[in-house]
């Protein structure tokens, strides 16, 4: 892991982070400086400056989860929130659990009249779902929406969110205001086409790099096949959530399910982040960012986004635990102690609205380690180990029965425990340790001389009649 401490030595950490380029530890802690964290609206700022898409996709959805779930009101019963959840799982809603859903809020039901080109016995579902996807706008929201777009430059998909919300009108005046030449061009060609009866869908395949924008391809390739799903097929680079949209709006129910079903499998073997819209954070959600990790390595955003999981579980995923301690350990490693801390209290706060005690059991037993204590003149184990659990009595590493043999051996000495028994250090003169005789533990150095008592040199005496002595 890049460490910014080691790397002051020669100059300074950016010299460090230049030579060592792109890898994962220097944006990690680029991306951590400057405050990449449980705040989705913070992070969406620092991942569309470095210009990665799937994780600006992601926390953009993460950000509304956030918002759905301050709502208070996605609860399909009594004690489910669905704020995190995923499109497969919204598609498999029950009746009731909608009602309960449209009875908590009167404006998701409201939201629940958005229209379906398709034909469908769960509309309410996919319109659910359109509203997760952020494809759920009808009236002023959506050409604010689109007006947006065009303000930031982006008229190719400005024009392709019209067109799949069935705007054609706004989606011509979309490619015609914009002044690139292959925008007005597909807008002529659309409009011959509107001017003309229906044509038949072509049976050969559009060209696949006619336009180098996905958003331009989606509208081109409709216009060639007539065919949602040959768009779907052909436009795999087309972002997670617009592919969503398309299938939720536009494909039948056996259709859409295999291409959710689709969607589910290949975001779990790739592990792309965006993913998380068709899994949701729980479940198999973690097998995504499992994934993810294993193509990336970037522990950083699995850990963040593994304390946003809904599921009131008291025992956590262990790998997602993980992902958590060892982001706590490059935290401390960089010397970002206060950023630590932040992260600790977040997760904790999240535990705690779901329930659960602020610490997993998880947590602890990774953050404690055994101790053993042995004695510094033969090496010999004290049978002492500290326990995982807090709380819990201290034993014995090797059972109660060594704790009773060494307690059986103190009061046999007259009390001059281990020490008395080895002798000490003869070299040093140093006192042998004394055994407490209730179970075996290391207390303190014996007071006493290192000579033993009458008593114990009968003992010894007699046991050394019994035993030979053993060459050293």
């Amino acid at each position: 892991t890049f460490d910014p401490a080691e790397s002051a030595g020669d100059g300074s950490s950016a010299a460090a982070a230049a030579e060592l380029g792109d890898d994962v530890s220097v944006r990690m802690y680029q991306r951590v400086l400057h405050g990449y964290g449980i705040n989705a609206e913070t992070n969406i700022r620092i991942v569309r400056g470095s210009g990665n898409g799937e994780l600006r996709d992601l926390w953009q959805w993460i950000r509304d989860a956030e918002i759905r779930r301050q709502d208070g009101t996605y609860f399909a019963a009594a004690h489910t929130d669905v704020s995190f959840a995923g499109v497969y799982d919204l598609l498999r809603l029950k009746d009731r659990q909608l009602a309960h859903l449209h009875a908590q809020s009167p404006v998701l039901a409201g939201r629940g009249r958005v229209e379906i080109r398709a034909k469908s016995r769960i509309n309410a579902q996919r319109a659910l779902a359109l509203q997760y996807c952020g494809w759920g706008l009808d009236g002023a929201l959506r050409d604010r929406h689109i007006r947006a777009l065009e303000a930031r430059g982006e008229w190719a998909r400005a024009a392709a969110t019209a067109f799949v919300y069935g705007d054609h009108p706004r989606c011509l005046r979309s490619l015609e205001t914009s002044s690139l030449q292959d925008h007005k061009v597909l807008a002529f060609v659309f409009r011959s086409q509107l001017g003309e009866s229906a044509q038949p869908a072509s049976t050969q395949s559009p060209p696949a790099d006619m336009y180098a924008s996905p958003h331009l391809q989606l509208i081109f390739t409709y216009l060639f096949t007539h065919d949602w799903a040959a768009v779907l097929a052909a436009m795999p680079t087309l972002p997670l959530s617009d592919r969503l949209a398309v299938a939720l709006r536009h494909l039948d129910d056996a259709a859409l399910m295999r291409h959710v079903r689709d969607e589910y499998r290949r975001a779990v073997m790739d592990g792309a982040p965006d993913g998380l819209l068709v899994t949701g954070v729980g479940g198999h959600g973690l097998e995504v960012m499992r994934a993810y990790v294993d193509r990336t390595s970037d522990v950083q955003t699995a850990a963040l986004v593994a304390i946003f999981d809904m599921e009131p579980r008291a025992a956590p995923a262990e790998t997602a635990e993980r992902w958590i301690y060892a982001y706590r350990h490059i935290l401390n490693k960089w010397r970002l102690f206060s950023t630590r801390c932040l992260f600790d209290i977040a997760q904790a706060n999240w535990r705690a609205a779901k329930g659960l005690p602020r610490a997993s059991a998880v947590a602890l037993e990774l953050s404690m380690r055994p101790t053993d204590v042995r004695c510094t003149f033969c090496h010999q184990s004290m049978g002492y180990a500290v326990s995982r659990s807090p709380g819990a009595r201290s034993t014995s590493a090797d059972g109660p029965s060594r704790a009773a043999a060494v307690a059986a051996a103190a009061a046999s000495t007259g009390g001059a425990g281990i020490g008395g028994l080895h002798g000490g250090n003869k070299n040093s003169g140093a006192p042998g340790l004394t055994a407490s005789p209730a179970d075996g533990r290391m207390l303190r150095p014996s007071s006493a001389s290192s000579q033993p008592s009458p008593a114990a040199r009968g003992s010894a005496s007699a046991a050394a009649a019994v035993e030979p002595r053993r060459r050293v």
